[in-house]
């Protein structure tokens, strides 16, 4: 495992990592109760157990978990990028704004999007959320695909600064890092 999955998957809670590791030290889960990203996450459960009532799939429909497994990877594909190549030498703010300007294009909310290189991931939310659409009948339904989507935008700009942060601490910069 590569050291940026393994942040990942400290940040997710997807596993933990002894404290003395050299990163280990530095990593929060984002995930912890009453955090933002939990937040996001209790947002987007609401949004699919009411679109799944709607549709009468419960949350488990295949065009919503299409939409959420495409958004999980998106996030993930990003954070690794990030770390990988950050750009050190940008003010924190340029940073947010780069990074909310990808959650807008990686996780499209309405067509006319310009994809980058996740184009087939993106491809597929907007077709799940078209999909989605044209088999509901209320506006207050489409509604819960945006709160979905716009959800998974947060968590996409929350991990992302937190790998562009963790990246820059363990580099030994940490004056430049995104508190």
């Amino acid at each position: 495992m590569t050291e940026p999955e393994k942040i990942f998957d400290i940040m997710s809670g997807y596993s933990m990592m002894e404290e003395e590791s050299r990163i280990g030290r530095f990593i929060q889960e984002k995930f912890v109760a009453g955090s933002e990203c939990d937040e996001q996450y209790d947002r987007i459960y609401d949004a699919r157990v009411r679109l799944g009532k709607h549709l009468g799939t419960d949350e488990e429909d295949s065009d919503v978990l299409e939409m959420v497994d495409c958004c999980e990877n998106v996030i993930r594909c990003f954070c690794y990028r990030i770390y990988c190549h950050p750009s050190l030498s940008q003010s924190i703010e340029d940073v947010r704004r780069y990074i909310a300007d990808e959650a807008s294009k990686q996780i499209p909310i309405t067509e006319g999007i310009s994809y980058t290189e996740n184009e087939k991931d993106c491809k597929r939310i907007l077709e799940a959320s078209i999909r989605l659409k044209e088999r509901l009948y209320t506006k207050n339904m489409e509604l819960d695909i945006e709160v979905i989507l716009r959800s998974y935008q947060s968590v996409f700009c929350r991990m992302a600064e937190k790998m562009y942060d963790y990246r820059r601490r363990i580099d030994g910069n940490p004056k430049t890092s995104t508190k």
